[in-house]
């Protein structure tokens, strides 16, 4: 999910929001004569709210979002839309693990500066604030990431006891078809999702040590990290115990599962 934005209206848009979101306090001045010499002092420059270079306009992310979460499937469903971070500064493992130790985003205009609660990975959704629209706030970043760009995680709805039927997990990949094929073609910063393609799902659990069992066999996967990688079977959706075919079981605390491309 991304914009598009000239160099121009880029440079224009830089120089007002530091105008705008940067406190520069007055210069003192404490003219000394040393001969012709003037010695001039200049006062530290003062933050007073928070900024990024890679900072996004609120509202043409919030409404991609909700046209997102417009095109999916009626309850029960299967998936949720997730945005998340898009880090720069850090990258494999170390994205799944990563929790801010004071805030990660915020949205701020005029009279708003709000923080929006994140989870472990950078996963967030965008609150729907009016003055925020009606100010035309900033989504600012208080970690490294893309400019004009922003990344969406397709989130598997996990049942009580840490389960997910082999079914539903086939289900996922249709409920992603069905909100790609609503993306209109002309809605370039939409591309990438409606262009993404998905073959396996990533449990990540709060700590190592994490398991993927399937009729209580353990799974053939990979690790990275905290997180295990499975990739999707078509012969187990409908193969194995119960109605719904094989059923997947997540040992250990999990934090998310999401659709994952794992033979990239």
């Amino acid at each position: 999910m991304y914009t598009t934005i000239s160099p121009a209206m880029r440079r224009l848009a830089v120089g007002l929001a530091l105008a705008a979101l940067t406190g520069f306090a007055p210069a003192a001045v404490s003219a000394q004569e040393t001969g012709a010499q003037v010695v001039k002092e200049l006062s530290p420059i003062e933050i007073s709210r928070k900024k990024n270079p890679g900072d996004l306009p609120y509202t043409f992310f919030f409404k991609a979002q909700s046209l997102l979460q417009s095109f999916l499937p009626p309850e029960p469903r299967t998936i949720d839309i997730r945005l998340r971070l898009s880090f720069t500064g850090i990258t494999g493992a170390a994205r799944d693990e990563y929790f801010p130790d004071t805030w990660a985003v915020a949205v701020v205009g005029d009279t708003v500066d709000h923080t929006i609660p994140i989870s472990r990975g950078g996963y967030f959704l965008i609150p729907a604030l009016e003055q925020a629209l009606e100010e035309k706030a900033t989504l600012m970043f208080n970690t490294q990431t893309r400019k004009n760009y922003l990344s969406t995680a397709w989130k598997l709805r996990i049942a009580q006891g840490q389960r997910l039927a082999y079914a539903d997990f086939a289900k996922a990949f249709d409920e992603v078809k069905v909100v790609q094929k609503q993306i209109p073609w002309y809605r370039i910063g939409l591309r990438d999702e409606r262009t993404a393609r998905f073959d396996g799902l990533k449990a990540c659990f709060l700590e190592a040590g994490g398991r993927i069992d399937i009729d209580g066999r353990p799974a053939a996967t990979s690790t990275e990290g905290t997180c295990q990688i499975l990739k999707f079977d078509p012969s187990a959706a409908g193969a194995g115990a119960g109605a719904g075919g094989a059923e997947i079981v997540f040992s250990e605390p999990l934090d998310i599962v999401t659709l994952h491309e794992v033979d990239q």
